[in-house]
């Protein structure tokens, strides 16, 4: 089984990715007009998964059954992401 690895900090207790997360998304609506974003859920999502899809695929070296094993992801459904945030090649 492939494991993910990071060189960076390991975030601490008082700062998990839930905080971090929620402070992002708390800052995220005060300065966004709702009325002309009405998608809000949307445009968080493609903020998360397009950094995340585009590090698992520098770690994965490109290898989309890696990534959709680290996700628990089905491989149809990777490949719709990467396309739809234009990450993939083809």
């Amino acid at each position: 089984m492939t494991t993910i690895t990071t060189t960076s900090t390991p975030l601490s207790q008082s700062q998990s990715l839930h905080t971090i997360v929620k402070n992002a998304v708390e800052e995220y609506l005060r300065t966004v007009d709702n009325s002309k974003n009405p998608n809000i859920h949307e445009k968080v999502l493609s903020d998360i998964e397009i950094p995340l899809l585009t590090f698992l695929l520098e770690r994965a070296k490109g290898n989309q059954c890696a990534i959709t094993r680290w996700l628990g992801l089905s491989r149809g459904t990777v490949r719709k992401k990467l396309k739809l945030y234009g990450l993939m090649d083809s």
